[in-house]
């Protein structure tokens, strides 16, 4: 199949292929079932096909339907994550361009709820339902953040245990978080696998996984294939989502707004969620254009 960096992987299913981009991601959100495209044969094979050091793995279905894992010579398998996630993100743009569809303590209507809490499926359903009543209408960088969330600069292979567990509920879906991690370990780490997992550069990895010995073991004997700094970036295209130092050296992961950290994950002014709209959807598409 031939595909461009602005392919949205979502069309790869037959019940997504209709639609707008907005709908078509918040129904993609609501199916249940073996739909996923980060792990699904496309994109395993895209990753097999596109980065070098996948490129004689062994593509793997897994005991579901259409899901599939990259196995290593070691036996270990890779997997594919969205890098920045849509949802948190989306909850926060909400309260901040949308509080008047949101009640006083910034949440979707009671009535919408379907369980004690609102739920991530609640809030999907209810932007659809705003949606098709005209009542929400997203602004420009919302719109172009959506048209290249699914696209191949927004997918990424990753080591098990590492999507779910590096999120903390989405807070932390956030790429550039996830590359100061993995820079922090890179510039202070100097041995591995020592029982005390808050030394020697983990700090941040600790932090990013809250204290998951499993996921920090995992990430680290992936890390360890590359070297340096420099050609984790390089093998994996990471190049637009880092900044040069004076010798030319990748050096530091961009922030998609000042201020961002681990402690302050989440923009929660309307000016820092134009900055990460705008920074991300740059930066997805730049590093699909390289890929593909």
């Amino acid at each position: 199949m031939n595909i461009s960096y602005d392919y949205d992987f979502k069309l790869q299913f037959k019940e997504l292929q209709q639609g707008n981009p907005v709908l078509r991601l918040l129904e993609y959100r609501l199916m249940k079932g073996n739909v996923d495209c980060d792990v699904s044969e496309l994109t395993m094979t895209v990753f097999q096909n596109k980065f070098e050091y996948l490129s004689n793995h062994k593509l793997k279905p897994t005991t579901k339907p259409n899901l599939y894992r990259l196995e290593l010579q070691s036996g270990a398998e890779v997997r594919g994550d969205t890098m920045t996630s849509f949802h948190t993100s989306f909850k926060e743009y909400l309260k901040l361009f949308h509080s008047d569809l949101l009640d006083e303590k910034g949440q979707i209507p009671r009535a919408e709820w379907l369980n004690a809490s609102a739920e991530t499926h609640d809030w999907t359903r209810y932007a659809k339902k705003l949606i098709g009543m005209d009542k929400l209408d997203l602004i420009p960088e919302m719109q172009r953040f959506i048209e290249v969330y699914h696209t191949i600069g927004n997918l990424t292979p990753v080591p098990e245990n590492f999507n779910v567990e590096r999120s903390n509920f989405g807070r932390y879906d956030y790429w550039d978080l996830t590359l100061l991690a993995i820079y922090h370990w890179y510039c202070k780490s100097s041995q591995l696998y020592i029982d005390d997992v808050e030394l020697s550069g983990r700090d941040l990895l600790y932090k990013m996984f809250r204290g998951n010995k499993t996921s920090i073991q995992k990430t680290e004997q992936w890390l360890v294939q590359f070297p340096t700094w420099n050609e984790f970036v390089v093998k994996n295209y990471f190049q637009d989502f880092v900044s040069k130092d004076d010798q030319s050296n990748y050096s530091e992961p961009i922030m998609f707004w000042e201020g961002h950290s681990f402690d302050r994950p989440i923009p929660e002014l309307k000016e820092d969620m134009l900055l990460f709209l705008s920074n991300v959807t740059k930066m997805i598409t730049a590093r699909g254009k390289k890929i593909l």
